[in-house]
């Protein structure tokens, strides 16, 4: 068994969840939640972009006699790419929030087990596997 792998349910209906592998789902969430902030966070500022570039054209529009209501069509697609992009922005709050959390869960995870991992792994008697203890 790897200590990298999260198992399928046994007979009672537990994970047998490692030490490292739970250090290593925690590592990928952070990671994961931080590629998406990167990601909505370089489209929000694209679309932060064509909505100026949006307000531009409007401008432009009036002067070279475009009627009035293809105008206000134009302002209302800039007014719905910044709408989008501020629900963008909370998005990449809430994944830079979830980034934060698996980190510090990390090492709170590994504050409390990996003293217990690392003794495990280094001494002479084997840990008694998981339920051996385990009244019924």
């Amino acid at each position: 068994m790897s200590d990298l792998e999260i198992h399928a349910p046994d007979a009672d209906g537990l994970a047998l969840l490692t030490y490292l592998a739970v250090q290593a789902q925690l590592l990928k969430l952070k990671l994961q939640t931080a590629l998406l902030a990167g990601a909505i966070g370089r489209e929000r500022r694209a679309m932060e972009a064509d909505a100026a570039a949006a307000r531009q054209v409007a401008e432009m529009s009036g002067p070279a006699d475009v009627a009035p209501e293809f105008i206000a069509k134009i302002n209302e697609v800039a007014a719905a790419l910044l709408g989008v992009s501020k629900a963008a922005g909370v998005v990449v709050s809430a994944a830079d929030g979830a980034s934060l959390a698996a980190d510090e869960t990390n090492g709170s995870h590994r504050g409390e087990y990996g003293g217990i991992y690392d003794l495990s792994k280094t001494g002479r008697h084997p840990m008694a596997k998981p339920g051996f203890y385990e009244t019924k």
